[in-house]
């Protein structure tokens, strides 16, 4: 009897321990995601940074709060490029705030509905939630005489954020 108790406690310590049965804590994903970034330590920088992505228990919480994050940051980023618009008579920036942010704040919307149901589509859409900040920073170059380092770093930013997601995203599909 004593032997049965040792091995039944021993496999209760394997399946507790198992982790694929066991919710990995948010800096578990996040370092496991950001060993596959080109950048790791700006990966880490940008999702470190938010305690909401910090408490993911798994892959499907870390994809959806880090599509929420973006969402907002595409969001916040187009009504500071609308403000700057009213104020510099810039084509480029007309461009940024009205075509490729929407595009942006679209794609990251359709990637957080169809996260559940289709996570395949929705890498889809993260992916092309980078195409507005490359489209923005294509436009911004070809006005030889504006540059904007805000405009700049937002772009990057939300670049990073659609790879970041994309690597997330990549966990669900089966």
């Amino acid at each position: 009897m004593n032997s049965l108790t040792l091995f039944l406690s021993f496999c209760l310590i394997l399946i507790t321990n198992s982790p694929s049965l066991t919710n990995a804590n948010g800096s578990d994903l996040i370092s496991q995601i950001c060993k596959a970034s080109v950048n790791q330590n700006e990966c880490t920088d940008i999702l470190t940074a938010y305690p909401r992505i910090m408490h993911a228990n798994n892959f499907f919480e870390l994809a959806e709060a880090i599509l929420q994050l973006s969402l907002y940051k595409a969001i916040e980023g187009q009504k500071f490029l609308r403000t700057l618009m009213k104020s510099e008579n810039v084509p480029a920036i007309a461009q940024c705030a009205n075509s490729d942010y929407e595009s942006v704040i679209t794609a990251y919307k359709s990637a957080l509905s169809k996260l559940k149901d289709d996570p395949k589509t929705a890498k889809h859409y993260a992916r092309d939630a980078g195409n507005g900040p490359v489209s923005c920073e294509t436009a911004l170059a070809a006005t030889t005489v504006y540059f904007n380092f805000e405009i700049s770093n937002l772009n990057i930013q939300m670049g990073s954020l659609s790879y970041i997601a994309t690597l997330v995203i990549d966990k669900l599909i089966i």
